[in-house]
Order: C-alpha cells, then sequence, then structure tokens
C-alpha cells in the first residue's frame, strides 16, 4: 500500500488495507490529487468488480468526496479508469460503502486518484476492500 502525501505514526496507507475498521490511513496536507493504491503481491492481477469504504472515525470532512477508481498493469504507470465518483457521500463515522464497477480487466494494483474532499486539509479513510470477480 502506498500513497503521494505524509502520515502521521500509525496511520499509515497500509492502515486501509489491514482488514480492522478502527485503524485509519489518514494524509496530511491533502493534494488534488491524493492518491491511495494497493498492489498485489508476486504481480497477481485480478478483476475487482466490488470496492468498499469505510468511513474515518471522526471529521467527516476529511472523507474523500470525488474520485476515479483506477487500475494498472503497467508498473503503476498508465492508469485506467474503471469508474468515476462526484460528490459521493460516506456517511456516520466508520460507516462502510460498496461500490460496484463493470471491470473486466485484470489488474495488479489498483488505486482511489482522489480529487477532492469535504473541505479538510486532510483526507482520510478507515478501510478500502477490493473484491475479485467471481
Amino acid at each position: 500500500a502506498s500513497d503521494n502525501l505524509n502520515n502521521p505514526a500509525g496511520q499509515t496507507p497500509a492502515e486501509a488495507f489491514d482488514a480492522n475498521y478502527r485503524t485509519k490511513w489518514l494524509g496530511s496536507a491533502f493534494v488534488n490529487p491524493t492518491t491511495l493504491e494497493y498492489q498485489f503481491a508476486g504481480g497477481s492481477q485480478y478483476i475487482i468488480r466490488k470496492y468498499a469504504m469505510t468511513a474515518g472515525d471522526d471529521n467527516d470532512d476529511r472523507d474523500p468526496r470525488t474520485w476515479n477508481f483506477q487500475g494498472s498493469v503497467a508498473g503503476g504507470t498508465g492508469w485506467v479508469t474503471v469508474e468515476t465518483r462526484t460528490d459521493a457521500w460516506l456517511g456516520g463515522r466508520r460507516q462502510r460503502n460498496e461500490f460496484f464497477v463493470d471491470n473486466d480487466t485484470a489488474y495488479d494494483r489498483y488505486r482511489l486518484n482522489i480529487t477532492n474532499n469535504w473541505s479538510s486539509a486532510d483526507i482520510q479513510l478507515s478501510e478500502l476492500e477490493l473484491y475479485e470477480a467471481t
């Protein structure tokens, strides 16, 4: 897991993928775009048709608002936008939201390319879950 921001100790990108909604990823000094990326081990590729985001535990103005969900097989270059969300409200604190996407391509890495949050100088998520097509 990686991002393009500074992270306080214990609130790194890995926290967004640890299957624990009580931890979170927090990026200081939100920039447009902010990226939160996950690369599968060993070059494995998966067709992701659903992802879920769990809102952080505080400050809803830090939640992602507008983003592109993207995939890549080109070493993190050549990103393909799988879907775009605009003005997406994640709801209450630690609320889980599912997003279904029309995707038939296997990628070895996926990312949220976040272009806007709800006004904070920071950005956060408790979890980002990726679900393989079955």
